[in-house]
């Protein structure tokens, strides 16, 4: 007896895009070489997992409650 096999759904992905200056693109090159990221859409998703965990951190309740 053969399993059918599930197809998997496609995740959702969402293209962002980034308008950029020479400038701008200077400084995500140079963020880009000094974190050693392979590519600008990786330098922008580490960047945006580091900004996220800060928000977290900053965000999340510490201590003890009713003391």
């Amino acid at each position: 007896m053969k399993q059918a096999v599930k197809k998997k759904k496609p995740s959702v992905v969402r293209l962002v895009a980034l308008p950029a200056n020479k400038q701008e693109l200077k400084m995500l090159e140079n963020v880009k070489q000094f974190h050693k990221r392979s590519s600008d859409a990786d330098t922008i998703r580490f960047l945006l997992k580091q900004e996220n965990e800060k928000i977290l951190t900053e965000t999340a309740p510490t201590g003890a409650v009713g003391a």
